[in-house]
């Protein structure tokens, strides 16, 4: 099976050195899952409830972080319906996995989630 493609938005870089200047351990199981989902997107934890309906989410190691994130695949067969927060939506190659946003679990609440 072919690899998808790393699309991240600003906010998850932003995010991501943040954590990988503060939690350089955290930073490497993150980017082992990325890993993992650009071989296969579809191996999610659950889907996002409330103000983040629809997009996946997927837990990092124990539960510490959780990445959200959505693929173009099974976006554009929902006919677009995150359209809108993907950037350059309309040039991303049909196997693209955009990611949203990284946290740790005790920002859960303080970031609405």
């Amino acid at each position: 099976m072919a690899s998808y493609t790393y699309e991240p938005t600003k906010h998850f870089l932003h995010r991501l050195e943040k954590i990988k200047s503060q939690d350089p351990g955290g930073y490497r199981r993150i980017m082992h899952i990325i890993d993992r989902l650009l071989e296969n997107p579809a191996d999610s934890d659950g889907i996002m409830h409330g103000s983040h309906s629809g997009k996946l989410k997927k837990y990092v190691g124990k539960g510490e972080f959780r990445i959200l994130y959505y693929y173009c695949e099974l976006c554009r067969k929902a006919n677009r319906r995150l359209m809108e927060e993907c950037n350059e939506c309309r040039h991303l190659a049909e196997h693209s996995v955009v990611f949203f946003d990284v946290f740790h679990k005790n920002e859960k609440e303080k970031l609405h989630y």
